[in-house]
């Protein structure tokens, strides 16, 4: 379910393909975010931002919630630190 997403997010933030080690440790990484998710709230959806695939928010929130935290580790990626 993730496995598309993830790909397209590292092309963009590295500007390369992933390798085979950075898509597993992203999996690796979204699977452990899913795990610990807080609950959805009672009787509805979790409201999210609508990418280009569509709406990213789902009845748990849990992939949501993870790709928005993977986005901020590739954010932070030391790739992307530029040093002047």
């Amino acid at each position: 379910q993730l496995l598309a997403p993830t790909r397209h997010l590292l092309q963009l933030a590295l500007a390369r393909p992933p390798t085979r080690e950075e898509r597993g440790k992203a999996l690796a990484f979204l699977a452990e975010v899913r795990k610990t998710a807080p609950a959805p709230p009672p009787g509805g959806a979790v409201s999210g931002p609508a990418g280009p695939a569509g709406p990213t928010a789902t009845s748990s929130g849990a992939p949501s919630r993870a790709l928005t935290d993977f986005c901020h580790v590739l954010w932070n990626a030391s790739e992307l630190i530029l040093i002047d």
